[in-house]
């Protein structure tokens, strides 16, 4: 299965597939989208690596992320619990 997103907006259709294990394609709409879209999804596969369960899942890995990127982690999961913070910031769009 995949998912083809002609408008991405702020990447939680992307999250939720790498979430899910689907291959995901989606265009963005500049540059500046592409880029906002990527981060949104890196941040998020870096909170996937740490979860026990997950295909992505590397003890050794995630027990580093989770001593260096503590605070990263800690704002992916604020997100996770209200979404609609994933906002590109003024002159992203």
């Amino acid at each position: 299965m995949s998912v083809v997103d002609l408008s991405p907006g702020s990447g939680q259709l992307a999250r939720a597939a790498l979430s899910e294990e689907v291959v995901y394609h989606g265009f963005t709409a500049n540059v500046a989208h592409q880029h906002f879209v990527q981060n949104v999804v890196d941040t998020h596969a870096v909170s996937v690596i740490t979860q026990q369960g997950s295909s992505l899942y590397q003890s050794d890995l995630a027990g580093l992320i989770k001593e260096l990127y503590s605070d990263l982690l800690n704002k992916e999961g604020d997100e996770q619990d209200d979404p609609g913070d994933a906002t590109m910031s003024e002159g992203e769009s």
